[in-house]
């Protein structure tokens, strides 16, 4: 069986950081994901009464548009400040969001 050698960065990574930290991440990315996700879905689909395949394609492709946003804000986040900045774009695009959906309630 290979073995990465104890004083390598993927030893290290393997045996010290990954079960503790990947829990945690994920743990913490889960929960604010999936409500946002949730609240996407159901304020797409709502908006056109008579219109149900309109708005299921407009879901797709507003999840698609919100994919590729954030990887590339991801992207430029980590290129300009560093991955430490990384989980403050899941509450601001949550924020976002929300904006969106108060708009939305005004009408």
């Amino acid at each position: 069986m290979l073995r990465p050698h104890p004083h390598s960065s993927i030893y290290y990574i393997i045996q010290e950081e990954i079960p503790l930290a990947t829990i945690f991440v994920i743990g913490l990315w889960v929960f604010p994901y999936s409500s946002f996700f949730l609240n996407e879905s159901t304020y797409m689909i709502s908006s056109p009464l008579n219109a149900k395949e309109f708005a299921n394609s407009r879901a797709t492709s507003s999840g698609n548009l919100g994919v590729t946003l954030d990887k590339t804000l991801g992207g430029w986040m980590i290129a300009t400040h560093g991955v430490v900045f990384i989980p403050w774009l899941t509450p601001g695009f949550g924020f976002l969001a929300y904006i969106m959906m108060l708009c939305r309630g005004f009408r």
